[in-house]
């Protein structure tokens, strides 16, 4: 059996941990790496990496989500330090990653200083990113991970199942994990596709996992469970946002807040913790550009 360890991969700027990465170790001296995290921890990965036995004739197999700068900011940083290794993204990420300018840009304009906080990313060689087909797999050691487009939380997202523990790991296709709520807050930060985020939750639904190795932040037990109640979160909120196209964000929180009581506990406690405050509000703003969207249709 392989070990998996948990790495904070969390910038020290921030007020609480925020982004967890997953190392696996197989039997045979092997290394996987899932959610890489931003640039400026990238050595976090890399010291690990070694500390738990990588060496030279070892291979070092890196499953990226989606190249958002918290989930894959580090990706060329540690493919650099590490040459025998193989990166798997969505076909329409590559480009980014081989070429990180238009991104970096992007990210800068998007998040401003947070941008700075997860540092830049580097080039990744494109003699070593490859992309696997939806629903295909790749074996390591006799570990199996199947690769599943789960593309509602951005165009270039995919999901990993690691078949041989059922364990999902969801990238941002599940929400952010309240682990002490057992509550997930919608991910759908503009592009937000509402009937793909969906129809990707079905998806991994299907595989009926028992475990879900968020990357914000840390591991469910609930599995299967979770997913489903995330789906009917999501179905709530943007039934929620969908009778307010009329009103600001602030206001649409407040209706969110009143619609369930879970949430506003949470939002109450949490509201000064300026991560989770600000990714409900972009959170909300993709979901009411997404009404809109549709609403025009």
């Amino acid at each position: 059996m392989s070990d998996i360890l948990m790495v904070d991969l969390t910038p020290v700027e921030f007020p609480s941990p925020f982004i967890s990465g997953y190392i696996i170790m197989t039997d045979h001296g092997n290394f996987i790496s899932v959610e890489q995290g931003p640039a400026s921890r990238s050595n976090v990965i890399v010291r690990k990496l070694f500390e738990n036995g990588y060496g030279e004739g070892n291979e070092l197999h890196l499953f990226v989500t989606h190249i958002h700068l918290d989930h894959a900011g580090g990706l060329g940083h540690i493919m650099d330090a590490v040459p025998n290794s193989t990166a798997y993204l969505h076909p329409r990420g590559i480009k980014h990653v081989v070429d990180p300018t238009k991104l970096w840009s992007a990210a800068r304009k998007a998040l401003g200083p947070v941008a700075d906080m997860y540092g830049e990313p580097k080039p990744c060689p494109a003699s070593r990113v490859t992309y696997v087909e939806d629903g295909g797999s790749v074996e390591v050691d006799g570990e199996v991970f199947r690769v599943i487009y789960t593309d509602g939380h951005a165009p270039h997202h995919q999901s990993i199942f690691w078949a041989n523990e059922k364990a999902m790991f969801v990238g941002d296709a599940a929400g952010l994990h309240i682990i002490e709520y057992n509550y997930t807050i919608p991910t759908s930060v503009h592009p937000f596709n509402y009937k793909k985020y969906l129809e990707g939750l079905d998806k991994m639904i299907k595989y009926r996992p028992e475990k879900l190795m968020y990357p914000h932040y840390g591991v469910d037990e609930g599995g299967v469970d979770t997913l489903i109640r995330h789906k009917e979160i999501v179905v709530e909120w943007f039934e929620t946002v969908k009778g307010n196209l009329d009103k600001d964000i602030p206001d649409i929180i407040r209706e969110l807040r009143r619609a369930d009581p879970t949430f506003d506990k949470i939002y109450a406690e949490l509201k000064d913790n300026i991560v989770v405050s600000q990714l409900v509000k972009i959170s909300v703003l993709g979901m009411l550009r997404e009404a809109q969207r549709l609403a025009n249709e």
